[in-house]
């Protein structure tokens, strides 16, 4: 006797509903946090909206975020010793926030700024991802700077970093219609 194998549909799953929902979270900035919040997201957006590629890329885009604010955030003493994560439905689209304290003027706020503009001057965040592997093929040793580029290729997503009273925020919007559409 065989068992049947269930056949896999090669159709892409129905698009995801519009959905509105809102989670925030203070984090400790401890790096082990990362991957916890990183399944959790992925978990319960798998639950919401039943598309798993939908929730990896939203997984992604979080734990990318989440290291960036661990790295570069103002950690010393200070009266904000958290980061916080956002993760809101907005209709047919996915907010992931992450806000950090950054010192006004630090090197890190002018990093950001440089790489989102270098991403918006490439048609697509396609061949913005190509040209960052052949600057790392070609410098390998100069730093990667991929982490921001990645998700807006992979997530696919728009990045958009606010600073407001000592507060980085960084947020990726990651549509849940229409996803192969952007490129």
């Amino acid at each position: 006797m065989t068992a049947a194998v269930p056949r896999r549909s090669s159709r892409p799953p129905p698009p995801a509903p519009a959905v509105n929902f809102r989670l925030e979270l203070p984090i400790e900035p401890q790096w082990q946090n990362v991957d916890l919040l990183r399944l959790a997201i992925l978990n319960c957006l798998h639950a919401v909206f039943g598309d798993p590629e939908l929730s990896e890329s939203v997984g992604i885009v979080a734990s990318e975020l989440l290291e960036n604010a661990i790295k570069y955030g103002d950690w010393s003493d200070g009266p904000q010793k958290f980061l916080v994560l956002s993760a809101r439905g907005l209709g047919t689209d996915v907010v992931v926030d992450v806000a950090s304290p950054v010192r006004a003027g630090s090197p890190h706020l002018v990093n950001i700024e440089a790489t989102i503009g270098w991403i918006e001057n490439f048609p697509t965040a396609r061949e913005a991802y190509v040209a960052r592997m052949r600057m790392i093929a070609e410098r390998p040793d100069g730093g990667s700077r991929m982490g921001l580029v990645r998700i807006a290729y992979e997530g696919p997503c728009e990045i958009v970093a606010k600073y407001d009273a000592g507060m980085l925020h960084v947020h990726a919007t990651i549509p849940t219609i229409g996803r192969d559409a952007i490129d």
